[in-house]
């Protein structure tokens, strides 16, 4: 996240109103940009839905569909992001630039093989016109490859130019549904919902072709070795599995109860349960100033002190000036946690209170709001669990942070199962007690971790340089040998990951113009 941090440090630096609240504005936009801006805009979609009078079934099943494709992007997408965020570091530390172009166009056709084979088999048996699948699909591959962009986009510094993406595929997606919906396309089964759906995709595709844009301003040059990002699957695989088991126990209850008596299901497709599905997709909503402000805490202040740390146990200062570094690092750390648990108590205290006003002003079911309350307990117990995860992370703590992941997932499992038979009155309450537990775990993790961090800084040091070992580096070199050999086919390296984006719009027109009218 180098390129944020130089520009949040200048911006901050002329400590004024305008600059202040662009850095944040940039932070937002980084830390948690396609999940603002997809729940503002589905939000407004449901306003202008009610407006032309969907009904009530096209709605939901629209709603559903977009639930479905961020839920299961983010499980599928997290692991990877966790293993190409630290290749990314890696790589610019190095400054081996060009294998970061190339490494997006490598993980970009793996996450789209993936993808690809998940909407196959989830979509095998499904009654829905053959369409709507094929749009509910493209939705979710964008999702993924969004997702994925913003994790290179954190190292870039046009924010300017990631504004407008997001700020124009949102009016995009708004304007497009209000045409769609005035003058519909005439498919044959699920008017309104399709129509629903295809303005959303128009706006999100817009989108993420202007970050890909961005993309290649940023990193203008590669090399093809497109997946030796694959090796560090070998190299650190517990960062894999550490965003597997996180993103999971974020939404292991949501599936439980989807699958249980209290969900539902429509057209043979999805299952659902309305209010817990609700009630959680905002409740995350108010986490949001959390990660903004870790964003700002870590690269305006963090990774200085931590550099200053490290940089004393390299160039082999006194134990003395090591020791006054590490005091001031984990001072700095411990104080954050409390600033930003602080905030977020506030935060999630204030919602409590006024959940009544806030639910009269959205129009939402009054049946939400202890299902809500309790939700935003939990959303805050998350939100520090992966602050703390990330802090592991930083120190190579990943033993611990993998601990303390699978324990979020393993204790939200058990407790959604132990709670499911009481009813709904006890929905969010597993969210709660996992996110809780994991919270301590990761924190006494981390205070146990702190205490030894200068041993543990000297013992993890590589003093000699080793091969590649073992069936990951070998995969890679397999798959970079078969990139080589392909190399020469393609004229235009940069279509590699735009490719895919062209055969979602051309599908979406063949398809719309097969339609009966």
């Amino acid at each position: 996240m180098a390129g944020i941090g130089f520009t949040l440090k200048n911006l901050f630096r002329h400590d004024t109103l305008i600059d202040r609240t662009k850095a944040y504005a940039f932070s937002a936009l980084v830390a948690a940009g396609p999940w603002i801006s997809a729940v503002l805009t589905v939000n407004l979609f449901m306003l202008v839905a009610e407006w032309y009078i969907v009904s009530a079934a096209e709605r939901f099943l629209f709603l559903i569909t977009i639930v479905y494709a961020f839920v299961f992007s983010q499980i599928l997408t997290a692991p990877w992001q966790f293993i190409i965020t630290r290749y990314i570091a890696d790589k610019l530390f190095n400054k081996e630039y060009d294998y970061l172009q190339a490494s997006f166009h490598g993980i970009s056709k793996l996450l789209f093989l993936f993808s690809f084979i998940v909407v196959v088999i989830f979509f095998l048996n499904s009654p829905l016109p053959m369409y709507y699948k094929y749009l509910a699909g493209s939705l979710f591959f964008v999702l993924t490859h969004t997702w994925l962009i913003m994790v290179y986009l954190s190292a870039a510094k046009d924010y300017a130019s990631i504004a407008r993406a997001f700020m124009l595929g949102g009016v995009l997606s708004l304007g497009a549904a209000v045409l769609l919906l005035h003058y519909p396309l005439r498919f044959a089964y699920h008017l309104q919902a399709s129509n629903l759906l295809l303005a959303y995709l128009m706006g999100l595709v817009i989108t993420y072709l202007l970050l890909l844009r961005t993309f290649y301003i940023t990193f203008p040059f590669g090399n093809n070795l497109e997946y030796d990002f694959v090796r560090y699957l070998g190299k650190v695989p517990d960062l894999f599995w550490i965003g597997f088991f996180y993103t999971l126990g974020i939404w292991i209850d949501t599936i439980l109860i989807w699958h249980s008596p209290y969900g539902g299901n429509i057209y043979e497709t999805f299952r659902f349960s309305l209010l817990y599905d609700q009630a959680k997709f905002l409740a995350y909503l108010t986490i949001i100033p959390t990660a903004v402000l870790f964003l700002v805490y870590v690269e305006t202040e963090f990774y200085d002190k931590f550099k200053k740390y490290f940089q004393a146990v390299r160039k082999k200062c006194t134990l003395g000036e090591i020791a006054t570094e590490k005091g001031q690092l984990v001072q700095l750390v411990y104080r954050h946690i409390v600033y930003l648990l602080e905030r977020q108590v506030v935060i999630s205290i204030t919602v409590i209170v006024l959940t009544d006003q806030i639910f009269i002003g959205l129009g939402l079911s009054p049946a939400l709001k202890d299902m809500f309350r309790i939700t935003v307990l939990g959303a805050l117990c998350n939100a520090m669990l992966l602050v703390v995860i990330l802090l592991l992370l930083y120190f190579e703590a990943r033993l611990e942070a993998f601990a303390a992941a699978v324990t979020f997932f393993a204790v939200n499992l058990i407790a959604t199962f132990w709670f499911l038979p009481l009813g709904v009155t006890y929905f969010g309450v597993p969210l709660l007690i996992a996110a809780l537990s994991a919270f301590i775990l990761a924190l006494q993790l981390l205070n146990l971790y702190l205490r030894n961090l200068t041993y543990h800084a000297f013992s993890k040091q590589q003093f000699f340089l080793t091969a590649d070992r073992g069936p990951m580096p070998r995969l890679a070199d397999w798959l970079n040998a078969w990139q080589l050999r392909h190399a020469a086919k393609s004229h235009n390296g940069n279509g590699h990951g735009t490719c895919w984006a062209a055969i979602i719009c051309h599908g979406v027109a063949l398809f719309c113009s097969c339609q009966r009218p």
